[in-house]
């Protein structure tokens, strides 16, 4: 999954970010639990540091997002090596929170280089199958 975001506020200001994640659903035996591929996850990390995993259970558990660095370390530190457990989540965020105040407000992720080839799905060693796209603008209003 990707997310891109511009903005251009007329004679104000004109960015663009791209963020890479990974979507991962919990095991089905438990609520909090995540299969994590470490291929897949250095992967993400190779393409960019701003890499995010989306770890969603059942309703009452939410989606988390957390940084993929952030899930190779706690991997590392605790000799996990293909599973995530809630727990180790704590660094987390509920989605909207990092959509909101990560994404738009804070413009969290790469201003340049590959990761932007996920917006016409060139990234040759990681499929985009959805790609969200945040266009935030002013336009002149009419005068009169």
């Amino acid at each position: 999954m990707g997310f891109y975001v511009q903005g251009n506020i007329t004679g104000r200001i004109s960015f663009q970010r791209a963020v890479l994640a990974q979507v991962k659903k919990a095991l089905p035996e438990t609520k909090q639990s995540w299969a994590i591929e470490p291929l897949q996850r250095d992967v993400l990390l190779k393409r960019s540091p701003f890499s995010k995993y989306l770890l969603y259970g059942d309703r009452n558990v939410g989606v988390t997002v957390l940084p993929a660095a952030t899930v190779r370390n706690v991997m590392l530190g605790a000799k996990i090596l293909t599973r995530l457990h809630g727990d180790d989540c704590a660094g987390g965020r509920p989605f909207h929170e990092f959509f909101v105040n990560d994404l738009i407000g804070d413009w969290w992720g790469d201003q340049e280089g590959p990761v932007f080839d996920l917006r016409n799905n060139a990234l040759t060693d990681f499929a985009v199958r959805w790609l969200f796209t945040v266009s935030i603008s002013t336009a002149t209003p009419p005068r009169g």
